[in-house]
């Protein structure tokens, strides 16, 4: 649930990722099961960060993809993909290990939960004009 009361949800199977308004409304709904940067292998968790994007977690692909969340004319979201994903598999810190969990602090940072290793991981947000990065 982002600070706009939306609720954003991953799906193993059809569309990957869906937004739904407070009362229920479909918002947004984009990515399947193929190769490409707003498709996914397997969907595992989301969060949104104080600038409105979305950081999805991929486990088998073991990368967090983010995206920019924008409002359409019809009052549903749109979404751009940020030309950067954090992660690729491995073991190294910054490398992700089937990620199957992720959260953030609301602000600066994003915590990232992995099923193997028992390894959580934290992700510092970069502030510069929609970088979004993280360190």
């Amino acid at each position: 649930v982002d600070k706009d009361g939306r609720v954003f949800a991953t799906y193993a199977l059809g569309v990957c990722v869906r937004a739904y308004a407070p009362d229920g409304k479909q918002l947004l709904s984009f990515g399947a099961h193929d190769a490409g940067h707003e498709n996914f292998s397997l969907p595992s968790g989301m969060v949104t960060d104080a600038k409105g994007r979305l950081w999805v977690v991929d486990m088998l692909r073991g990368v967090v993809a983010v995206f920019r969340l924008d409002p359409s004319d019809a009052g549903l979201l749109e979404q751009s993909f940020v030309t950067f994903a954090i992660g690729g598999f491995g073991q190294r810190a910054g490398d992700l290990a089937y990620p199957s969990g992720i959260a953030g602090d609301g602000a600066t940072r994003i915590y990232v939960v992995e099923s193997t290793g028992a390894r959580v991981q934290a992700f510092e947000i970069f502030s510069g004009p929609d970088s979004g990065k993280a360190n």
